[in-house]
């Protein structure tokens, strides 16, 4: 007796991309509705928008479906902001007002990796997601492995696997260093998952027909999401078949999300350069444009 027994086992996305950014109000309709009818079978979304993409629009989209829907679904607001090294880092927090704060006190690009220790509190839990990624955008792709190991114990939890490449077939990939990230990304190696960091599993999707990875969550009757994840337990893997999936296009997409992001990515750092800046944005802006087009 006395002893608080788990009452529910929640399943939770812990890294979904609205994808609303700069779209017409008619594709965000049929987003909300298409995504309505994927997310029947999770209690929890987290609203990992990318710093540069207006994450607090996306927040704001994923709250107004849940509630038009009538979906007993808990949205978590959380952004996942990029160092001025290019490594991302999901934060994950109880209330909008918290996410407005931190978007202050974090920009994107503003902030150093060396950092990331310190956006770490009650307030924020930190995810440290895809860090073998191919692109800069993981740790120790950005900053090597070395680096990155001796950083690893300072994040809540560590993505041990990314949704985005858990359908490539690595069989049709040379042995090569990329297919050595995707597999790494895909599966992150146990042996370096510090002691007391948390394992989570997020489906990294940026359209609702490609969440196919998300984790379960052991709650407590007195705790509620965001509580829970402060505590960094271990979170265990659900995947889902999708029946339509077709590894081919699934890259191809992921090709051509990653091409636009770059470009978001540029555009952000451009449209947000100080106006005294002695570089000057319009030379800047030449060389973003020439090594966009080759």
């Amino acid at each position: 007796m006395g002893i608080c027994e788990p009452y529910k086992t929640l399943a939770i996305d812990t890294h979904f991309h609205a994808n609303v950014f700069r779209r017409p109000h008619a594709r965000r309709r049929r987003i909300a509705e298409q995504l309505a009818r994927r997310v029947r079978h999770l209690d929890g979304l987290c609203s990992t928008e990318h710093a540069y993409k207006n994450p607090l629009e996306a927040y704001d989209f994923l709250c107004d479906m849940a509630a038009h829907h009538h979906l007993d679904l808990t949205i978590i607001a959380a952004v996942e902001n990029i160092s001025r090294e290019g490594v991302e880092v999901i934060q994950l927090f109880e209330s909008r007002a918290a996410l407005v704060s931190a978007l202050k006190q974090y920009p994107a690009f503003s902030w150093s990796i060396d950092d990331a220790m310190a956006m770490q509190s009650s307030d924020c839990v930190t995810i440290l997601p895809h860090p073998f990624s191919p692109s800069t955008t993981g740790i120790v792709s950005g900053i090597g492995l070395e680096r990155a190991s001796g950083m690893l114990s300072h994040f809540d939890y560590i993505e041990m696997s990314n949704g985005s490449f858990l359908e490539v077939p690595l069989e049709a990939l040379p042995r090569t260093k990329f297919r050595d990230q995707v597999e790494k990304t895909t599966q992150f190696p146990e042996e370096l998952l510090p002691v007391g960091v948390g394992r989570s599993y997020g489906s990294d999707a940026h359209r609702p027909e490609d969440i196919n990875l998300f984790s379960s969550l052991v709650m407590n009757r007195d705790e509620t999401i965001f509580s829970a994840l402060t505590t960094r337990r271990d979170l265990l893997p659900i995947t889902r078949t999708i029946a339509d999936f077709r590894a081919v296009s699934k890259i191809s997409r992921s090709l051509l999300t990653s091409s636009i992001e770059f470009m978001q990515k540029q555009d952000y750092k451009i449209t947000n350069r100080p106006l005294n800046d002695n570089k000057g944005r319009k030379s800047r802006s030449r060389r973003v444009r020439s090594r966009l087009l080759g």
